[in-house]
């Protein structure tokens, strides 16, 4: 499936130059793109989603050999609400005539550079996608107008992508460049940096999945002629991914709406409390590290000296002559401040959510880029006509619990944004109920005091 034309449901636009679309979608990550697909077979809508990328890339610095996604590859853009859909993953597989060797080679996980070919093959194959088209500004005057790179064009709705940023520690920023970046730039940064040195000092900076994946192919690497890796977290260890099955229920519609209906205060603590359950690294990962390490000890002719630092945070840079930096830390768990040279530093600091400037123009809305509302929707609550909706897709991580920033629910998402603008049901949006109750606990405990006859 190749052909990008237009399914005979999609409205016709031959007899309108300049069209008012009822919605277009600011981004085609895995979100907006999930949306597309549930959108294109439905008649006598006009939908638009503009990506800046001339040619769709996901998260091209981190598509390391070998890693794979920690979630099961059927919650893709749209197997949990259309199990039938062109769009699905098992069609990518059928139609790349790989199937069985996938099944064989990976089990429920597929790889990251899979699955990046799966959204591309997906974008390529929706008509309603439009790449290589940057939006400049929205504004809003009876229907929104979008600036872009292809001329003004007009919206009875948005959908917003609201991509995750790079998170880069304050003291860190100024100092960025070809030897001080983000993991997510790792795959094309190590290609033109002094890890290809001779001699050089690498510190990664972050006890997560990426520090530990950056960490791996820094040692797998067996012609990279690093002396020295030191790898640093302020984490008190290296806690494992929390994957098992009553955590992972909290990656289900009935969580999400639970945890929307919780205190704000009460979401906090949840979050916090439920934090590895999203942000730990992959046991199979840990183990391979483990290996690998204990090889480049006792096998490796030439080993690379490897330190790990747990209870630690950087806390400065400092530029020295000859291009070396020398890295500021704080040791909690002894309590002194130490100081170490070094040719490169990589954050592996995670990821950051704020509302886009691209929509900061609009009147009416009554927010800014890091407190606002949204709705059940999944809609930005602003003051405008309550017919014009701006969707948010990827910013309900506040209001919706750990699942919302992860992959396993942009299905469902998309299927709520759908029905809502839409106007209709042309979704299904039950599902089978987890085995743990999130909800109705005092009602229950009411029923037994009752029953008991007390």
């Amino acid at each position: 499936m190749n052909d990008r034309t237009s399914p005979v449901s999609i409205a016709s636009e031959s007899t309108t130059p300049d069209p008012v679309y009822d919605l277009i979608g600011v981004g085609a990550g895995p979100s907006n793109l999930s949306l597309a697909a549930l959108l294109y077979p439905h008649q006598g809508v006009r939908v638009r989603f503009f990506d800046r990328q001339a040619t769709y890339k996901w998260h091209e610095g981190l598509l390391l050999p070998g890693a794979s996604l920690q979630i099961n590859y059927l919650k893709d853009l749209v197997t949990p609400i259309d199990p039938t859909s062109r769009f699905s993953f098992l069609n990518y597989l059928k139609s790349c005539g790989r199937f069985y060797n996938f099944l064989n080679a990976t089990g429920d996980k597929a790889l990251r550079h899979e699955f990046s070919a799966y959204l591309s093959w997906a974008a390529e194959s929706l008509s309603t996608v439009q790449p290589g088209v940057e939006v400049y500004r929205v504004r809003f005057n009876g229907s929104f107008q979008i600036e872009t790179s292809v001329g003004m064009k007009r919206a009875k709705c948005l959908s917003v992508a609201v991509g995750m940023r790079s998170f880069i520690p304050e003291f860190a920023r100024r100092h960025l460049g070809l030897n001080v970046f983000h993991s997510s730039e790792f795959v094309v940064r190590r290609k033109n940096t002094s890890l290809r040195e001779s001699g050089a000092t690498v510190v990664i900076v972050g006890g997560g999945q990426s520090g530990a994946e950056v960490l791996l192919a820094l040692l797998t690497e067996q012609h990279t002629p690093l002396e020295n890796v030191v790898w640093i977290t302020r984490r008190s260890g290296f806690p494992p991914l929390d994957e098992t099955p009553f955590s992972n229920e909290m990656f289900s519609p009935h969580y999400s709406n639970h945890f929307y209906s919780l205190p704000e205060g009460t979401r906090a603590h949840e979050w916090k409390a439920h934090k590895f359950v999203s942000d730990g690294i992959s046991s199979e990962t840990l183990k391979i590290l483990y290996q690998k390490l204990y090889f480049n000890r006792y096998f490796n002719h030439k080993p690379v000296g490897v330190s790990i630092y747990s209870s630690s945070s950087a806390v400065s840079i400092e530029e020295k002559a000859g291009g070396k930096l020398r890295l500021g830390l704080e040791r909690h768990d002894i309590g002194e401040r130490s100081y170490l040279d070094c040719d490169n530093i990589i954050f592996c600091t995670g990821y950051s959510t704020s509302l886009p400037d691209v929509i900061s123009g609009i009147a009416g809305v009554a927010w800014d880029k890091e407190k606002y509302t949204v709705l059940p929707d999944y809609s930005l609550g602003w003051d405008g006509p309550p017919q014009n909706k701006i969707f948010l897709m990827n910013a309900a991580a506040k209001s919706r619990g750990i699942a919302d920033p992860n992959l396993s629910l942009i299905a469902w998402r998309a299927a709520v944004v759908a029905n809502s603008f839409l106007a209709r049901e042309a979704y299904d949006l039950s599902c089978d109920p987890p085995f743990r109750d999130f909800s109705g606990l005092v009602e229950l405990a009411t029923d037994i005091r009752m029953s008991a006859g007390f």
